[in-house]
């Protein structure tokens, strides 16, 4: 039979409270990165719900052009500043997006359902203005924009839906 000492008892005490310690830590990482992703989640719905986003992704969405240097022409940074600056300032934010799903700030499953189909559909009307600016000189043009919705194509094959069925010509 085995004896209980008091060293034994301290040393399960001692065991308990390292466990309870492990349990209480886990607990509140837990619920640290569920407060960062609800104020994560919290700014996207803000932007996504302002009157001047919605009026700028419309902009951004009639904008029309022939090709690549007709584009550059009529919205590049050198020949109209301003128009540049409205327009690259709405891209970008997806490109940051992008950044923040890889790094795990932003849940895949949360942009799907929010986004709708307005951020595929942006990248298909902009992605060979994004593919020529990568051959002429920056390698990297929205490489976290296209992230984002390669992401958002495959949470939609996960789910089994068709929902960006109509935008499966984004090169998947």
């Amino acid at each position: 039979m085995v004896e209980i000492t008091l060293p034994i008892i301290l040393q399960l005490l001692q065991t308990a409270g390292i466990l309870v310690g492990i349990i209480y830590y886990i607990t509140i990482m837990r619920n640290a990165q569920k407060a960062r992703r609800a104020e994560n989640l919290q700014w996207f719905l803000e932007d996504r719900n302002n009157e001047k986003v919605m009026l700028q992704y419309a902009i951004v969405q009639s904008l029309e052009w022939g090709d690549y240097d007709d584009f550059q022409r009529k919205y590049g940074r050198k020949t109209n500043p301003e128009a540049w600056a409205k327009l690259w300032s709405y891209l970008v934010k997806f490109d940051d997006i992008g950044l923040m799903l890889n790094r795990d700030v932003i849940d895949i499953k949360d942009l799907y359902e929010l986004s709708g189909r307005s951020i595929p559909s942006l990248w298909k009307k902009y992605q060979p203005i994004f593919e020529e600016d990568r051959r002429r000189g920056d390698p990297t043009s929205m490489g976290w924009f296209e992230y984002l919705v390669d992401e958002l194509h495959k949470e939609s094959k996960r789910r089994g839906d068709n929902y960006l069925g109509g935008l499966t010509s984004l090169n998947y």
